[in-house]
């Protein structure tokens, strides 16, 4: 069928397109003016039904065609009954099929079969000397029309009737110049040209458009049902979403995945359904799956579906109905993530990473058990993308490999509630440096400084968003994947090229020392700052270096007991070495990190690469190996 322009549509004068019952008479009389107001009560053995009437009427030849392709409405216009039919003539017809631009055969046969049915009162038989100024007549398919009387003038809705009072044995046909049209018709557009053409729709509408393979199951010919929220249900699902009214979330945000699964919950493919043809309790496959259903409500006149209303029912579109409704449908598995610390990440397509990695490594279940309480902190998608460059590997070869995927991720993970008020503070005298915090798969470590430091995990991660609290704990964004070490100091030092570092570390004896748990903040000197130092105290390596004093050289690099990351050290602080005597080194900031031997200024040694974690601490390169004076003989 051809669709029409929404807009062509209303601007025709008629409200109308094809009628439902009908009719006219072979003799068409006109109606006693005798001031009863009693409806008229068809004699059984009168001139012929109202379908009869209709079909032997030359006048009314298009609606008789009109009604043939309608078995229950040719035997609802052939039974006993008290009706009063509006007959659309058929000059009424042409008009409108001419403003609409389309042929008899291309207007749309559910289109056809509500506008024939606005044209059937069944409930009474009235004769034209019953009707009064501003009464209200309900036709079979529901809605109103109103009746206006101007003298002689007997007007339906913008139809005046031509030939009143032709008489059947089952009701009065009164015969009209226009097609009526019931407000739910909006037009023989299709439901997603109907969707754009809805003001309420518009979000609806703009969402679909993403799709399509849904604008084209939505605009082919079809006997779908469509459940479509308004703006205002789209506005309140993003605010539950984002956290309320003071952080919702911006549509564009939305995870188009899941979106694309919500939009197709409120699709039924198989049929057209009315409200009328609704039940309590009923249920009904939707285009998500065979197993995704909706419920049905009804009570009295109010119909819901899962629960929301729905405000504006039965508009009737050229591939099926749409029943606008006050809330967004969500499918089971989507509603069983609502309000849980996997929502954050789920509904956002910034963090579609994540959740597939949490899917991947089959940790839903356990994110959304709201007999739980967990902290996550949840990284972007650039943070993974990031994570997978350093890790040397792809995000399809990262999913699949569900041991190290299901390490990385718990090691996001608390197995308690922590808000933002109760990270622990770090830079005081009892937590000087970083603290240590215990995940489901081992520590990471925080340095929170207050005021308007920002916060960090393991020295490079910043926390960027906080306290987006769910049923089951609390959600922290970062801008980093947190990936648990599983080298210790040594082996990353001798992994990064530090050679003569381990050498002398071997020398020392001090290997042993940094494998231990610690942790450690070791300050490392790189090659060159060591064929500096055997220069000037004129070795050729560690060898020839008393032993005692290598060992203490090297352990005035190290702090024993905490992990002091970069973000950690502040100017003319003076942590306590790891040497015999506890002798400090002082820390100066300037456009980076610089350490000073408190008893000399000479050797002084500058972070070049900060942070570089480990299993058991943290490892600065420093450019110079520093020579405290008083360690030196």
């Amino acid at each position: 069928m051809k669709n029409t322009n929404l807009v062509h549509f209303l601007s025709l004068r008629m409200k109308a397109f094809f009628m439902i019952g009908i009719i006219a008479t072979i003799a068409i009389g006109c109606g006693d003016d005798d001031g009863d107001t009693t409806p008229v009560t068809p004699e059984p053995d009168g001139p012929g039904t109202v379908l009869e009437l209709a079909q032997a009427t030359p006048e009314l030849s298009t609606l008789a065609t009109v009604l043939a392709d309608y078995p229950d409405l040719v035997q609802l216009l052939s039974d006993d009954g008290t009706l009063t039919v509006l007959a659309p003539s058929n000059t009424a017809f042409d008009v409108l099929l001419t403003d609409l631009g389309l042929s008899l055969d291309e207007v749309d046969p559910n289109v056809m079969k509500t506008i024939l049915e606005n044209h059937v009162i069944t409930t009474t038989a009235a004769e034209s000397s019953t009707l009064t100024d501003g009464q209200t007549l309900t036709p079979a398919g529901g809605g109103s029309l109103t009746v206006g009387i101007d003298g002689t003038t007997v007007m339906v809705d913008d139809a005046t009737v031509i030939t009143p009072d032709v008489i059947g044995n089952n009701g009065v046909v009164h015969v009209i110049d226009q097609v009526l049209v019931p407000g739910t018709v909006v037009g023989a557009a299709n439901i997603v040209t109907l969707a754009g053409k809805t003001e309420e729709l518009s979000v609806l509408a703009g969402l679909l458009s993403i799709y399509p393979d849904l604008v084209t199951l939505l605009s082919d010919p079809g006997t779908n049902t469509v459940f479509a929220p308004t703006n205002a249900a789209f506005t309140a699902l993003l605010e539950v979403l984002g956290q309320g009214a003071d952080a919702p979330m911006i549509l564009d945000d939305l995870s188009e995945t899941v979106l694309e699964r919500v939009l197709m919950y409120h699709v039924i493919t198989s049929t057209a359904l009315k409200a009328g043809d609704l039940s309590d309790g009923q249920e009904a496959e939707t285009a998500l799956s065979a197993t995704d259903i909706v419920t049905v409500g009804v009570d009295g006149t109010n119909v819901t579906i899962n629960g929301a209303n729905v405000s504006t029912p039965d508009i009737v579109a050229s591939n099926g109905i749409i029943h606008i409704v006050d809330q967004v449908l969500v499918p089971t598995q989507e509603l069983s993530i609502v309000n849980t610390v996997l929502e954050p990440a789920y509904f956002n397509k910034n963090y579609s990473t994540l959740t597939a990695a949490v899917q991947a490594a089959g940790l839903v279940e356990t994110l959304i058990d709201k007999s739980a309480e967990f902290t996550v902190f949840a990284p972007d998608n650039d943070a993974f993308d990031a994570a997978i460059t350093a890790l040397g590997t792809t995000a399809a070869d990262l999913l699949a490999n569900t041991e190290l995927l299901t390490s990385i991720l718990q090691y996001h993970v608390l197995d308690s509630e922590v808000k933002a008020e109760g990270l622990p503070m770090t830079g005081t005298d009892a937590v000087p440096f970083a603290a240590a915090i215990a995940t489901l798969n081992g520590n990471f470590y925080l340095s929170n400084q207050g005021g308007d430091k920002d916060v960090f995990i393991n020295g490079t991660t910043q926390v960027v968003a906080t306290d987006l609290v769910q049923e089951n704990g609390v959600v922290h964004a970062i801008n980093g994947v947190l990936v648990p070490q599983t080298m210790d100091i040594v082996a990353v030092a001798t992994a990064v090229g530090l050679t003569k570092l381990a050498e002398a570390l071997t020398e020392a004896e001090l290997v042993g020392t940094l494998q231990m748990d610690g942790p450690f903040t070791v300050f490392a000197p790189d090659n060159d700052a060591f064929d500096a130092a055997y220069s000037l105290l004129g070795v050729a390596g560690p060898d020839e270096i008393d032993d005692d004093l290598l060992k203490e050289v090297l352990l005035y690099h190290v702090l024993r007991g905490s992990i002091a990351f970069s973000t950690d050290l502040t100017d003319g602080a003076e942590p306590t070495t790891a040497t015999t005597a506890g002798a400090t080194v002082k820390v100066n900031l300037g456009t980076g990190v610089t350490l000073t031997d408190n008893s000399s200024a000479t050797m002084d040694a500058t972070v070049s690469s900060p942070n570089v974690f480990t299993k058991n601490g943290v490892v600065h390169i420093v450019d110079a190996l520093m020579l405290p004076q008083e360690l030196m003989p």
